[in-house]
């Protein structure tokens, strides 16, 4: 055996995935989602069978609830403030063509300023790939673990985000697209953030209110 065959064993084993949507941008977070629990690297975290793998596929195609779920549950606050922000418009487009807009996460950092945020990808054996970001806002570094824990296609995405660093303990954005009459869309969106010191606070009203 070679020594580039054995780096490649290696690779396969322990180095993180690629970033599909890097890759090919067109490509939706929940089709991302089954790729990566395809090639996961600790078996458990894949799909037990091909009929797992096909049901899930139906459920993406047919916008239900499928089985990646990452983190269903609000994290603790730790005593601190929940602020929430409620926004609602009617959108004459149908959720259909909407979706690719609503689905891409990046938007998110354009609502409070944010610059050039920069993505990495780790393998926990238990977990699966986890995504991180890091950034910065007024001046300040901020590093994120970035959950993506709710799809349902074309109706529903739910996005948190907990801080290791920055004014803010964890954010979380929920997006609902309804059907209106005359082919339109109404989108609901809900941020909650819970500050972490008074200045995230002032930020987060500056920013989101």
């Amino acid at each position: 055996m070679l020594p580039g065959d054995v780096a490649d064993m290696n690779g396969h084993c322990h180095d993180p995935l690629p970033s599909l949507r890097q890759l090919c941008p067109e490509i939706s977070e929940g089709c991302t989602a089954v790729v990566e629990k395809c090639l996961a690297k600790n078996p458990d975290a894949r799909f037990a069978d091909a009929a797992a793998l096909l049901a899930d596929l139906e459920r993406l195609l047919h916008g239900e609830p499928t089985s990646m779920v990452l983190h269903p549950a609000t994290p603790a606050t730790q005593g601190l403030e929940i602020l929430q922000f409620l926004f609602s418009c009617d959108l004459t487009s149908s959720p259909g063509q909407l979706w690719p807009f609503i689905s891409n996460t990046d938007g998110v950092n354009h609502a409070p300023g944010l610059p050039t945020v920069s993505y990495t990808t780790r393998t926990d054996p238990t977990r699966g790939v986890e995504r991180f970001a890091e950034s910065k806002i007024v001046g300040q570094k901020i590093v994120w673990q970035e959950h993506p824990f709710e799809w349902i296609e074309g109706r529903r995405l739910s996005v948190l985000r907990e801080f290791s660093t920055g004014p803010f303990l964890w954010f979380m954005n929920i997006i609902e697209m309804q059907s209106i009459s005359g082919g339109g869309t109404r989108v609901n969106q809900t941020l909650k953030v819970v500050p972490r010191n008074w200045f995230g606070g002032l930020l987060a009203k500056f920013t989101l209110g």
